[in-house]
């Protein structure tokens, strides 16, 4: 695990858990966004949510460089690949049993 997770980095592409997390802590952002007066008004959309998870990981990139630890540079094109891997792609249908 740790071998691929170098992998990653080296590509400059987010691990599972580190993208799920900055998935669900951008979408948190952008639900909350929408919330007046107690009620959601408009609309949740992917770019939004694209561009939370891009600062979420760059907020951690600055995270760890600011703690002295070695910090992935994520490259742009490898997380939206990675995003749309995780989110969007078409999945294939479960198994009948």
């Amino acid at each position: 695990m740790a071998t691929r997770r170098a992998r990653l980095a080296v590509e400059g592409r987010p691990d599972a858990a580190t993208l799920d997390k900055a998935i669900v802590d951008a979408l948190r952002e952008v639900i909350a966004a929408t919330v007046r007066d107690g009620a959601t008004e408009g609309g949740v959309y992917p770019k939004d949510i694209l561009v939370g998870v891009a600062e979420k990981l760059r907020e951690r990139t600055q995270r760890a460089r600011k703690a002295g630890r070695k910090a992935v540079v994520y490259k742009a094109e490898a997380v939206g690949d990675a995003f749309y891997e995780r989110v969007l792609a078409p999945k294939p249908a479960p198994a009948k049993s």
